[in-house]
């Protein structure tokens, strides 16, 4: 498999197609998994990220069901 990488929030905001800012709010609110801290650096785990999105479609495909 290919191995997990750490987003900076522009990665993770760019990868969604949404502005930083929104990919703040939505973090702040609960909405996206919380970020890895190292020091002064915020991560995401691009694996978390894209299992979100996935858990998302999902759930809005059983919605219409």
């Amino acid at each position: 498999g290919q191995p997990d990488l750490l987003l900076r929030d522009t990665e993770a905001s760019a990868l969604l197609g949404i502005g930083r800012s929104t990919f703040h709010r939505w973090v702040a609110e609960g909405g996206f998994p919380k970020p890895v801290k190292m020091g002064g650096c915020t991560r995401w785990w691009k694996s978390e990220i894209e299992g979100h999105l996935a858990s998302l479609s999902e759930n809005r495909d059983a919605a219409c069901a």
